[in-house]
Protein backbone atom coordinates (compact mmCIF):
# COMPACT_ATOMS: atom_id res chain seq x y z
CA UNK A 1 0.00 0.00 0.00
CA UNK A 2 1.53 3.36 -0.92
CA UNK A 3 1.31 6.32 1.71
CA UNK A 4 0.19 9.82 0.34
CA UNK A 5 1.63 13.18 2.64
CA UNK A 6 0.10 16.45 2.41
CA UNK A 7 3.01 18.68 2.41
CA UNK A 8 1.31 22.12 3.68
CA UNK A 9 2.83 25.97 2.40
CA UNK A 10 3.25 26.69 6.24
CA UNK A 11 5.49 23.46 6.66
CA UNK A 12 3.04 20.80 8.14
CA UNK A 13 2.88 17.26 7.11
CA UNK A 14 -0.21 15.10 7.39
CA UNK A 15 -0.99 11.75 6.13
CA UNK A 16 -3.68 12.02 3.19
CA UNK A 17 -6.56 9.65 2.61
CA UNK A 18 -6.38 7.09 -0.17
CA UNK A 19 -8.18 4.18 -1.97
CA UNK A 20 -6.36 1.71 -3.46
CA UNK A 21 -8.23 -1.35 -5.84
CA UNK A 22 -6.32 -3.97 -6.72
CA UNK A 23 -6.91 -5.85 -10.42
CA UNK A 24 -4.50 -8.73 -10.61
CA UNK A 25 -1.27 -7.76 -11.84
CA UNK A 26 -2.47 -3.88 -11.27
CA UNK A 27 -3.26 -1.53 -8.43
CA UNK A 28 -4.54 1.60 -8.74
CA UNK A 29 -4.45 4.60 -5.93
CA UNK A 30 -6.50 7.41 -5.76
CA UNK A 31 -6.15 10.72 -2.96
CA UNK A 32 -9.21 12.31 -1.52
CA UNK A 33 -9.63 15.15 -3.28
CA UNK A 34 -11.60 17.71 -0.86
CA UNK A 35 -8.72 18.68 0.69
CA UNK A 36 -7.68 22.60 0.97
CA UNK A 37 -5.25 22.58 -1.91
CA UNK A 38 -5.03 26.47 -1.38
CA UNK A 39 -3.06 25.89 1.37
CA UNK A 40 -0.76 23.11 0.05
CA UNK A 41 2.79 23.29 -1.63
CA UNK A 42 2.71 19.27 -2.49
CA UNK A 43 2.01 16.02 -2.09
CA UNK A 44 4.55 13.03 -1.90
CA UNK A 45 3.42 9.39 -2.89
CA UNK A 46 5.42 7.23 -0.65
CA UNK A 47 6.21 3.60 -2.56
CA UNK A 48 7.94 2.24 0.63
CA UNK A 49 6.28 2.27 4.20
CA UNK A 50 9.52 0.36 5.37
CA UNK A 51 13.12 1.78 4.52
CA UNK A 52 15.22 -0.31 2.11
CA UNK A 53 18.55 -0.65 3.90
CA UNK A 54 22.05 -0.59 2.42
CA UNK A 55 23.09 -3.92 1.12
CA UNK A 56 19.64 -5.46 0.26
CA UNK A 57 19.57 -6.58 -2.95
CA UNK A 58 17.64 -4.64 -5.72
CA UNK A 59 17.83 -1.53 -7.48
CA UNK A 60 15.20 1.31 -8.37
CA UNK A 61 14.63 2.95 -11.61
CA UNK A 62 14.56 6.51 -12.70
CA UNK A 63 13.19 8.41 -15.97
CA UNK A 64 15.58 10.96 -17.61
CA UNK A 65 14.27 14.42 -19.01
CA UNK A 66 15.91 16.94 -20.15
CA UNK A 67 15.97 21.05 -19.31
CA UNK A 68 15.68 21.48 -15.36
CA UNK A 69 15.92 17.37 -14.85
CA UNK A 70 18.55 16.00 -13.31
CA UNK A 71 18.98 12.53 -15.26
CA UNK A 72 19.03 13.00 -19.01
CA UNK A 73 19.39 9.51 -19.15
CA UNK A 74 17.18 6.56 -17.30
CA UNK A 75 19.22 4.99 -14.88
CA UNK A 76 19.13 2.68 -12.21
CA UNK A 77 20.86 3.03 -8.46
CA UNK A 78 21.68 0.15 -6.51
CA UNK A 79 21.12 0.10 -2.54
CA UNK A 80 24.19 0.36 -1.12
CA UNK A 81 26.12 3.13 1.09
CA UNK A 82 25.93 6.53 0.33
CA UNK A 83 25.82 9.83 1.55
CA UNK A 84 22.47 11.08 3.24
CA UNK A 85 20.55 13.46 0.48
CA UNK A 86 16.70 13.95 -1.04
CA UNK A 87 17.33 13.83 -4.77
CA UNK A 88 14.47 15.50 -6.45
CA UNK A 89 13.99 14.46 -10.31
CA UNK A 90 12.30 17.00 -11.58
CA UNK A 91 10.77 17.44 -15.35
CA UNK A 92 11.38 13.40 -16.45
CA UNK A 93 10.58 12.19 -19.52
CA UNK A 94 8.38 9.79 -17.78
CA UNK A 95 6.31 10.16 -15.05
CA UNK A 96 7.45 6.38 -13.49
CA UNK A 97 9.29 5.04 -10.46
CA UNK A 98 10.21 1.42 -10.39
CA UNK A 99 11.35 -0.65 -7.33
CA UNK A 100 12.77 -4.25 -6.82
CA UNK A 101 13.79 -5.66 -3.61
CA UNK A 102 15.06 -9.09 -3.67
CA UNK A 103 12.78 -11.21 -6.30
CA UNK A 104 9.79 -9.24 -5.97
CA UNK A 105 9.23 -5.52 -8.24
CA UNK A 106 6.89 -3.24 -9.77
CA UNK A 107 6.97 -0.24 -11.73
CA UNK A 108 4.41 2.43 -10.72
CA UNK A 109 2.95 5.40 -12.88
CA UNK A 110 1.35 8.72 -12.18
CA UNK A 111 -1.96 9.13 -13.90
CA UNK A 112 -3.62 11.74 -12.42
CA UNK A 113 -1.60 14.75 -12.51
CA UNK A 114 1.41 13.47 -13.71
CA UNK A 115 2.24 16.46 -15.56
CA UNK A 116 3.30 18.14 -12.35
CA UNK A 117 4.94 14.98 -11.04
CA UNK A 118 9.26 13.90 -9.61
CA UNK A 119 10.62 11.03 -8.50
CA UNK A 120 12.19 11.34 -4.89
CA UNK A 121 15.38 9.80 -3.55
CA UNK A 122 15.77 9.90 0.17
CA UNK A 123 18.78 8.49 1.60
CA UNK A 124 19.18 8.90 5.64
CA UNK A 125 21.28 7.11 7.99
CA UNK A 126 21.95 4.38 5.04
CA UNK A 127 18.75 3.15 4.62
CA UNK A 128 16.28 4.37 0.92
CA UNK A 129 12.75 5.98 0.51
CA UNK A 130 11.32 6.29 -3.35
CA UNK A 131 8.51 8.26 -3.72
CA UNK A 132 6.63 10.70 -5.71
CA UNK A 133 6.09 14.36 -5.62
CA UNK A 134 3.38 15.70 -7.22
CA UNK A 135 3.75 19.93 -6.97
CA UNK A 136 -0.06 21.77 -6.29
CA UNK A 137 1.95 25.35 -5.03
CA UNK A 138 -1.37 25.92 -3.74
CA UNK A 139 -3.34 25.56 -7.06
CA UNK A 140 -6.60 23.07 -7.20
CA UNK A 141 -5.45 20.04 -9.06
CA UNK A 142 -7.02 20.01 -12.67
CA UNK A 143 -7.61 16.41 -11.73
CA UNK A 144 -7.64 13.84 -9.33
CA UNK A 145 -4.12 12.47 -7.78
CA UNK A 146 -4.07 8.86 -8.78
CA UNK A 147 -0.99 6.15 -9.66
CA UNK A 148 -0.76 3.08 -11.42
CA UNK A 149 1.07 0.49 -10.22
CA UNK A 150 2.27 -2.95 -11.97
CA UNK A 151 3.51 -6.11 -10.15
CA UNK A 152 5.73 -8.21 -11.99
CA UNK A 153 5.37 -11.78 -12.11
CA UNK A 154 8.68 -12.37 -13.19
CA UNK A 155 12.63 -11.85 -11.98
CA UNK A 156 12.20 -8.12 -11.67
CA UNK A 157 14.65 -6.33 -14.20
CA UNK A 158 14.58 -3.38 -16.16
CA UNK A 159 13.61 -4.97 -19.15
CA UNK A 160 10.33 -6.66 -17.10
CA UNK A 161 9.48 -2.93 -16.17
CA UNK A 162 9.39 -1.86 -19.81
CA UNK A 163 7.39 -4.75 -21.14
CA UNK A 164 5.14 -4.00 -18.26
CA UNK A 165 4.87 -0.01 -18.73
CA UNK A 166 4.75 -0.24 -22.93
CA UNK A 167 2.12 -3.04 -22.27
CA UNK A 168 -0.10 -0.03 -20.66
CA UNK A 169 0.57 2.48 -22.95
CA UNK A 170 -0.79 0.81 -25.43
CA UNK A 171 -3.59 -0.01 -23.66
CA UNK A 172 -4.10 4.07 -23.21
CA UNK A 173 -3.69 4.65 -26.89
CA UNK A 174 -0.19 4.44 -28.22
CA UNK A 175 -0.39 2.24 -31.40
CA UNK A 176 2.33 -0.29 -32.83
CA UNK A 177 4.38 1.22 -35.36
CA UNK A 178 3.47 -1.89 -37.85
CA UNK A 179 -0.70 -0.99 -37.37
CA UNK A 180 -0.61 2.69 -38.54
CA UNK A 181 1.94 2.24 -41.29
CA UNK A 182 1.15 4.40 -44.19
CA UNK A 183 3.48 5.26 -47.46
CA UNK A 184 5.36 8.30 -45.49
CA UNK A 185 5.62 6.42 -42.07
CA UNK A 186 7.11 2.74 -44.02
CA UNK A 187 9.15 5.08 -46.27
CA UNK A 188 10.84 6.69 -42.96
CA UNK A 189 11.40 3.23 -41.50
CA UNK A 190 13.25 2.46 -44.06
CA UNK A 191 15.21 5.21 -44.68
CA UNK A 192 18.19 7.03 -43.64
CA UNK A 193 16.87 10.79 -41.73
CA UNK A 194 19.12 13.61 -43.08
CA UNK A 195 18.71 17.37 -41.75
CA UNK A 196 19.79 19.63 -43.46
CA UNK A 197 20.41 23.42 -41.28
CA UNK A 198 20.55 25.69 -44.18
CA UNK A 199 20.82 29.00 -42.29
CA UNK A 200 20.03 31.11 -39.31
CA UNK A 201 21.10 34.47 -38.05
CA UNK A 202 23.44 34.63 -34.58
CA UNK A 203 22.13 32.49 -31.25
CA UNK A 204 22.34 33.60 -29.14
CA UNK A 205 21.04 36.74 -30.24
CA UNK A 206 22.26 39.97 -29.00
CA UNK A 207 19.13 41.99 -30.41
CA UNK A 208 16.18 40.89 -28.21
CA UNK A 209 13.20 42.90 -29.92
CA UNK A 210 14.29 42.97 -33.88
CA UNK A 211 13.32 45.06 -36.77
CA UNK A 212 13.43 44.76 -40.31
CA UNK A 213 16.19 47.97 -39.35
CA UNK A 214 18.07 46.02 -36.77
CA UNK A 215 17.44 42.64 -38.19
CA UNK A 216 21.42 40.40 -38.08
CA UNK A 217 22.17 39.14 -41.33
CA UNK A 218 21.17 35.68 -42.04
CA UNK A 219 24.40 33.33 -42.42
CA UNK A 220 24.03 31.10 -45.44
CA UNK A 221 25.79 27.70 -44.96
CA UNK A 222 23.83 25.51 -47.33
CA UNK A 223 21.41 26.91 -50.54
CA UNK A 224 19.00 23.89 -51.96
CA UNK A 225 21.08 23.74 -54.99
CA UNK A 226 24.05 22.31 -52.72
CA UNK A 227 20.97 19.71 -51.13
CA UNK A 228 20.53 18.89 -55.21
CA UNK A 229 24.21 18.28 -55.66
CA UNK A 230 23.74 16.06 -52.17
CA UNK A 231 21.31 14.29 -53.41
CA UNK A 232 22.96 13.34 -56.78
CA UNK A 233 26.27 12.06 -54.56
CA UNK A 234 24.10 9.63 -52.54
CA UNK A 235 22.14 8.39 -55.91
CA UNK A 236 25.33 7.94 -57.32
CA UNK A 237 26.69 5.99 -53.87
CA UNK A 238 23.62 3.75 -54.07
CA UNK A 239 21.62 5.10 -51.17
CA UNK A 240 18.50 4.09 -51.96
CA UNK A 241 16.35 5.62 -49.24
CA UNK A 242 16.74 9.05 -47.88
CA UNK A 243 14.02 11.16 -46.13
CA UNK A 244 15.80 14.45 -45.97
CA UNK A 245 14.48 17.31 -43.80
CA UNK A 246 14.51 20.63 -44.46
CA UNK A 247 15.77 23.28 -41.63
CA UNK A 248 15.84 27.09 -41.64
CA UNK A 249 14.08 26.70 -45.33
CA UNK A 250 11.81 29.34 -44.20
CA UNK A 251 12.48 33.42 -44.27
CA UNK A 252 15.85 34.32 -42.24
CA UNK A 253 16.36 31.00 -41.33
CA UNK A 254 16.17 28.72 -38.37
CA UNK A 255 13.84 30.05 -36.05
CA UNK A 256 14.41 33.62 -38.02
CA UNK A 257 11.01 34.97 -37.63
CA UNK A 258 8.41 32.49 -36.48
CA UNK A 259 5.50 31.97 -36.25
CA UNK A 260 6.08 33.88 -39.96
CA UNK A 261 7.21 30.91 -42.42
CA UNK A 262 6.36 32.26 -45.72
CA UNK A 263 8.10 33.43 -47.96
CA UNK A 264 10.18 30.80 -48.64
CA UNK A 265 14.13 32.63 -47.77
CA UNK A 266 15.42 34.08 -51.13
CA UNK A 267 19.44 34.06 -50.51
CA UNK A 268 18.41 29.64 -50.18
CA UNK A 269 17.26 30.14 -53.62
CA UNK A 270 13.71 31.27 -52.72
CA UNK A 271 10.19 29.43 -54.13
CA UNK A 272 11.49 28.39 -56.85
CA UNK A 273 14.84 26.75 -56.08
CA UNK A 274 12.79 24.96 -53.04
CA UNK A 275 10.40 23.33 -55.73
CA UNK A 276 13.59 22.20 -57.97
CA UNK A 277 14.78 20.59 -54.97
CA UNK A 278 11.69 18.44 -54.01
CA UNK A 279 10.88 17.50 -57.90
CA UNK A 280 14.82 16.40 -57.86
CA UNK A 281 14.76 14.28 -54.60
CA UNK A 282 11.74 12.68 -55.95
CA UNK A 283 12.87 11.87 -59.07
CA UNK A 284 15.83 10.02 -57.33
CA UNK A 285 13.20 8.07 -55.21
CA UNK A 286 13.69 10.12 -52.08
CA UNK A 287 11.26 12.25 -49.70
CA UNK A 288 11.60 16.08 -48.24
CA UNK A 289 10.08 17.35 -46.14
CA UNK A 290 10.77 20.28 -43.57
CA UNK A 291 10.61 21.83 -39.78
CA UNK A 292 8.27 23.93 -38.79
CA UNK A 293 7.75 25.87 -35.00
CA UNK A 294 4.23 26.30 -33.14
CA UNK A 295 5.65 26.71 -29.90
CA UNK A 296 7.66 30.13 -30.37
CA UNK A 297 7.26 33.56 -31.43
CA UNK A 298 9.22 36.58 -32.65
CA UNK A 299 7.85 40.22 -32.61
CA UNK A 300 9.44 40.87 -35.93
CA UNK A 301 7.02 38.28 -37.50
CA UNK A 302 4.34 39.81 -39.75
CA UNK A 303 1.89 37.73 -37.86
CA UNK A 304 3.07 38.10 -34.90
CA UNK A 305 0.21 38.27 -31.96
CA UNK A 306 0.02 38.85 -28.31
CA UNK A 307 -3.23 37.31 -28.06
CA UNK A 308 -1.39 33.86 -29.23
CA UNK A 309 0.86 33.85 -26.44
CA UNK A 310 0.79 32.21 -23.23
CA UNK A 311 0.21 34.34 -19.96
CA UNK A 312 2.26 33.10 -16.23
CA UNK A 313 0.24 32.66 -13.03
CA UNK A 314 0.31 36.51 -12.16
CA UNK A 315 -1.14 37.56 -15.40
CA UNK A 316 2.70 38.20 -17.07
CA UNK A 317 3.64 37.50 -20.97
CA UNK A 318 5.66 33.93 -20.83
CA UNK A 319 8.94 34.49 -22.38
CA UNK A 320 12.13 32.25 -22.38
CA UNK A 321 15.19 33.13 -20.99
CA UNK A 322 17.04 32.03 -23.90
CA UNK A 323 17.03 34.38 -26.36
CA UNK A 324 17.37 32.62 -30.32
CA UNK A 325 17.83 33.34 -33.82
CA UNK A 326 14.51 35.83 -33.52
CA UNK A 327 15.88 37.32 -30.72
CA UNK A 328 13.52 37.71 -27.55
CA UNK A 329 11.48 34.57 -27.39
CA UNK A 330 7.44 34.50 -26.39
CA UNK A 331 5.98 31.58 -25.14
CA UNK A 332 2.61 30.13 -27.77
CA UNK A 333 -0.14 29.11 -25.90
CA UNK A 334 -0.64 25.27 -26.85
CA UNK A 335 -4.22 25.78 -27.13
CA UNK A 336 -3.80 28.87 -29.91
CA UNK A 337 -0.95 26.76 -31.60
CA UNK A 338 -3.42 23.61 -32.43
CA UNK A 339 -5.98 26.32 -33.18
CA UNK A 340 -3.53 27.67 -35.57
CA UNK A 341 -2.25 24.51 -36.60
CA UNK A 342 -3.85 23.72 -40.14
CA UNK A 343 -4.19 27.78 -41.31
CA UNK A 344 -0.01 27.77 -40.74
CA UNK A 345 0.60 24.41 -41.65
CA UNK A 346 -1.38 24.18 -45.09
CA UNK A 347 0.32 26.61 -46.96
CA UNK A 348 3.81 24.51 -46.46
CA UNK A 349 2.07 21.12 -47.18
CA UNK A 350 1.49 23.08 -50.87
CA UNK A 351 4.88 23.61 -51.44
CA UNK A 352 5.27 19.67 -52.16
CA UNK A 353 6.56 18.39 -48.87
CA UNK A 354 5.69 14.73 -47.93
CA UNK A 355 6.43 12.69 -44.91
CA UNK A 356 7.18 12.76 -41.11
CA UNK A 357 6.56 16.41 -41.06
CA UNK A 358 9.07 17.75 -37.72
CA UNK A 359 7.57 20.34 -35.09
CA UNK A 360 10.49 21.64 -33.07
CA UNK A 361 10.63 21.04 -29.15
CA UNK A 362 7.14 19.88 -28.38
CA UNK A 363 8.20 16.79 -27.09
CA UNK A 364 11.20 18.10 -25.88
CA UNK A 365 9.55 19.92 -23.05
CA UNK A 366 7.53 19.84 -19.75
CA UNK A 367 3.26 20.43 -21.30
CA UNK A 368 2.86 24.76 -20.82
CA UNK A 369 0.81 26.33 -19.18
CA UNK A 370 -1.20 29.40 -20.24
CA UNK A 371 -3.31 31.65 -17.55
CA UNK A 372 -4.95 33.48 -20.65
CA UNK A 373 -8.66 34.07 -20.00
CA UNK A 374 -9.83 33.86 -22.96
CA UNK A 375 -7.72 30.11 -23.66
CA UNK A 376 -6.60 29.25 -20.22
CA UNK A 377 -4.66 25.87 -20.67
CA UNK A 378 -3.22 23.60 -17.89
CA UNK A 379 -0.29 20.96 -18.12
CA UNK A 380 -2.69 18.15 -19.43
CA UNK A 381 -4.93 19.80 -21.98
CA UNK A 382 -1.70 21.16 -23.55
CA UNK A 383 -0.53 17.74 -24.17
CA UNK A 384 -3.86 17.24 -25.42
CA UNK A 385 -3.76 19.94 -27.34
CA UNK A 386 -0.08 19.37 -28.99
CA UNK A 387 -1.59 16.01 -29.82
CA UNK A 388 -4.06 17.29 -32.19
CA UNK A 389 -1.32 19.08 -33.59
CA UNK A 390 0.61 16.30 -34.17
CA UNK A 391 -2.67 14.66 -35.79
CA UNK A 392 -3.21 17.89 -38.18
CA UNK A 393 0.91 17.42 -39.49
CA UNK A 394 -0.35 13.67 -40.15
CA UNK A 395 -3.29 14.57 -41.92
CA UNK A 396 -1.24 17.28 -44.29
CA UNK A 397 2.05 15.04 -44.75
CA UNK A 398 1.50 11.98 -44.06
CA UNK A 399 3.53 11.89 -40.67
CA UNK A 400 5.15 13.61 -37.66
CA UNK A 401 8.34 14.12 -35.85
CA UNK A 402 9.57 15.96 -33.27
CA UNK A 403 12.69 16.56 -31.09
CA UNK A 404 12.30 14.23 -27.70
CA UNK A 405 10.78 12.51 -25.58
CA UNK A 406 8.21 13.99 -23.30
CA UNK A 407 5.60 11.30 -22.89
CA UNK A 408 2.60 13.85 -22.80
CA UNK A 409 2.43 15.07 -26.36
CA UNK A 410 3.91 11.56 -27.61
CA UNK A 411 1.14 9.51 -28.52
CA UNK A 412 0.97 10.97 -32.67
CA UNK A 413 4.43 11.04 -32.92
CA UNK A 414 5.97 8.76 -35.54
CA UNK A 415 10.00 9.98 -34.85
CA UNK A 416 11.88 11.97 -32.75
CA UNK A 417 14.97 12.80 -33.63
CA UNK A 418 16.85 11.74 -30.19
CA UNK A 419 15.69 10.32 -27.05
CA UNK A 420 17.61 11.37 -25.04
CA UNK A 421 20.57 14.56 -24.54
CA UNK A 422 22.33 11.84 -22.72
CA UNK A 423 26.29 14.35 -21.66
CA UNK A 424 29.02 12.98 -19.57
CA UNK A 425 28.11 15.76 -17.03
CA UNK A 426 24.89 14.03 -15.87
CA UNK A 427 26.65 11.69 -13.27
CA UNK A 428 24.80 11.70 -10.26
CA UNK A 429 25.20 10.31 -6.74
CA UNK A 430 22.26 8.31 -6.87
CA UNK A 431 22.65 7.17 -10.54
CA UNK A 432 24.99 3.67 -10.55
CA UNK A 433 24.17 2.40 -14.42
CA UNK A 434 22.46 4.20 -17.19
CA UNK A 435 19.79 2.37 -19.54
CA UNK A 436 18.06 2.28 -22.57
CA UNK A 437 14.63 1.74 -20.69
CA UNK A 438 12.74 4.50 -23.24
CA UNK A 439 13.83 1.91 -26.01
CA UNK A 440 12.74 -1.14 -24.50
CA UNK A 441 9.13 0.60 -24.49
CA UNK A 442 8.84 2.69 -27.05
CA UNK A 443 10.80 0.96 -29.80
CA UNK A 444 8.28 -0.78 -32.28
CA UNK A 445 5.80 1.91 -31.73
CA UNK A 446 7.55 4.77 -32.96
CA UNK A 447 10.82 5.53 -34.91
CA UNK A 448 13.94 7.39 -33.15
CA UNK A 449 17.61 8.06 -32.88
CA UNK A 450 18.89 7.19 -29.61
CA UNK A 451 20.74 10.08 -28.60
CA UNK A 452 21.63 13.66 -29.20
CA UNK A 453 25.18 11.83 -29.78
CA UNK A 454 24.73 9.02 -31.99
CA UNK A 455 23.69 11.92 -34.65
CA UNK A 456 26.22 11.55 -37.11
CA UNK A 457 26.97 8.62 -35.83
CA UNK A 458 28.53 7.82 -39.45
CA UNK A 459 31.47 10.00 -39.20
CA UNK A 460 31.87 10.36 -35.35
CA UNK A 461 35.54 10.47 -33.79
CA UNK A 462 33.86 8.54 -30.90
CA UNK A 463 33.89 4.94 -32.34
CA UNK A 464 30.95 3.84 -29.66
CA UNK A 465 28.33 6.10 -31.16
CA UNK A 466 29.17 3.66 -34.52
CA UNK A 467 27.91 0.77 -31.96
CA UNK A 468 25.01 3.08 -30.19
CA UNK A 469 22.82 3.47 -32.16
CA UNK A 470 22.55 -0.52 -33.13
CA UNK A 471 22.42 -1.42 -29.49
CA UNK A 472 19.17 0.78 -29.00
CA UNK A 473 17.55 0.51 -32.18
CA UNK A 474 17.81 3.81 -34.20
CA UNK A 475 17.16 4.66 -36.98
CA UNK A 476 20.62 6.62 -38.85
CA UNK A 477 20.38 10.44 -38.27
CA UNK A 478 22.65 13.02 -40.69
CA UNK A 479 22.79 16.17 -39.45
CA UNK A 480 24.33 18.80 -42.02
CA UNK A 481 25.57 21.91 -40.09
CA UNK A 482 24.28 20.39 -36.69
CA UNK A 483 27.22 22.89 -35.49
CA UNK A 484 25.91 26.57 -35.59
CA UNK A 485 25.52 28.19 -31.78
CA UNK A 486 27.75 31.09 -31.66
CA UNK A 487 28.77 30.19 -27.32
CA UNK A 488 30.31 26.86 -28.64
CA UNK A 489 27.43 24.70 -26.90
CA UNK A 490 26.45 22.69 -29.75
CA UNK A 491 25.02 19.09 -28.36
CA UNK A 492 24.85 16.97 -31.05
CA UNK A 493 27.77 14.76 -32.23
CA UNK A 494 31.29 15.85 -32.15
CA UNK A 495 31.41 15.95 -35.95
CA UNK A 496 29.51 17.49 -38.36
CA UNK A 497 28.25 16.96 -42.23
CA UNK A 498 29.03 19.78 -44.64
CA UNK A 499 28.90 20.83 -48.16
CA UNK A 500 32.43 22.32 -47.49
CA UNK A 501 33.80 21.31 -51.01
CA UNK A 502 32.90 18.59 -53.11
CA UNK A 503 35.46 16.07 -51.71
CA UNK A 504 33.83 16.75 -48.03
CA UNK A 505 30.53 15.86 -49.69
CA UNK A 506 31.25 12.69 -51.11
CA UNK A 507 33.38 11.27 -47.77
CA UNK A 508 30.29 12.37 -45.70
CA UNK A 509 28.22 9.96 -48.29
CA UNK A 510 30.55 7.22 -48.29
CA UNK A 511 30.16 7.09 -44.46
CA UNK A 512 26.69 7.12 -44.80
CA UNK A 513 26.39 4.87 -47.29
CA UNK A 514 28.30 2.37 -45.10
CA UNK A 515 25.90 3.16 -42.54
CA UNK A 516 22.73 2.57 -44.36
CA UNK A 517 24.65 -0.75 -45.66
CA UNK A 518 24.49 -1.67 -41.73
CA UNK A 519 20.90 -0.52 -41.30
CA UNK A 520 19.40 -2.19 -44.61
CA UNK A 521 20.11 -5.44 -42.22
CA UNK A 522 18.57 -4.34 -39.19
CA UNK A 523 15.53 -2.69 -40.44
CA UNK A 524 13.17 -5.21 -40.59
CA UNK A 525 13.31 -4.70 -36.38
CA UNK A 526 11.85 -0.97 -36.60
CA UNK A 527 8.34 -3.17 -36.47
CA UNK A 528 9.62 -5.37 -33.74
CA UNK A 529 9.42 -5.01 -29.66
CA UNK A 530 12.56 -4.45 -27.98
CA UNK A 531 11.40 -7.68 -25.44
CA UNK A 532 15.15 -7.87 -23.47
CA UNK A 533 18.36 -5.40 -23.09
CA UNK A 534 20.81 -6.99 -20.84
CA UNK A 535 24.58 -6.96 -19.66
CA UNK A 536 26.43 -9.96 -20.98
CA UNK A 537 30.03 -9.52 -20.50
CA UNK A 538 31.99 -6.49 -19.42
CA UNK A 539 31.02 -4.23 -22.59
CA UNK A 540 28.62 -7.06 -24.64
CA UNK A 541 24.85 -5.93 -24.18
CA UNK A 542 22.83 -8.40 -26.16
CA UNK A 543 19.21 -7.11 -27.12
CA UNK A 544 16.52 -9.37 -27.65
CA UNK A 545 13.56 -8.45 -30.25
CA UNK A 546 9.71 -9.81 -29.79
CA UNK A 547 10.30 -12.19 -33.43
CA UNK A 548 13.29 -13.56 -31.53
CA UNK A 549 15.64 -11.76 -33.71
CA UNK A 550 18.61 -11.19 -31.43
CA UNK A 551 21.41 -8.27 -31.57
CA UNK A 552 24.86 -8.57 -29.67
CA UNK A 553 26.89 -5.71 -29.54
CA UNK A 554 30.14 -5.87 -28.38
CA UNK A 555 32.11 -2.72 -27.09
CA UNK A 556 35.59 -4.40 -26.83
CA UNK A 557 35.70 -5.95 -30.49
CA UNK A 558 33.40 -2.73 -32.01
CA UNK A 559 31.60 -4.66 -33.78
CA UNK A 560 27.77 -6.50 -33.98
CA UNK A 561 26.20 -10.05 -34.76
CA UNK A 562 22.64 -10.27 -35.75
CA UNK A 563 21.01 -13.20 -35.45
CA UNK A 564 17.56 -13.45 -37.02
CA UNK A 565 14.30 -14.54 -36.11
Amino acid sequence: MFDFYLNYLDGRRELAEATMQKNGKTADYEMRHDYPFDQIASVDIVLNRQWIKAGTEGFYLLPGGWGKCKIHECALGYFHHREDTVFKNIDAYMPILGLAVENQGFLASVTGMAENSSQLVTIQADAYQLAFRIDIDGEMPYEPIRVHQMFLDEKPTYSAMARAYRAYKLECGFTPLKDKLNDEIQYAAESAYVRIRHGWKPVPCSIPDQTAENEPPMHVACTFKDVEDIIHAYKAAGIEKVEFCLVGWNIKGHDGRWPQILPVEESLGGEEGLRSLIKTANDAGYRVVCHTNSTDAYSIADNFDLYNIARTRNGDVSIETTYWAGGRTYNVCPKRAMELGEESLKPVADLGFRGLHYIDVITCTVPRKCYHPDHPVNKKEAGKCFDELFLTAKKLFGGAACESSYEYSMRNVDYILYASFLRDTDDQPIVDEYIPFFELVFHGILLYNPYAATVNAAISQDEKNKLKWIECGGRPAVYYYSKFVSDGKDWMGDTDFTVASPEKIQRDTNALKMQMDQYNELQYLQYEFMENHEKIADNIYQITYSDGSVVTVDYNEMKYTLKKG
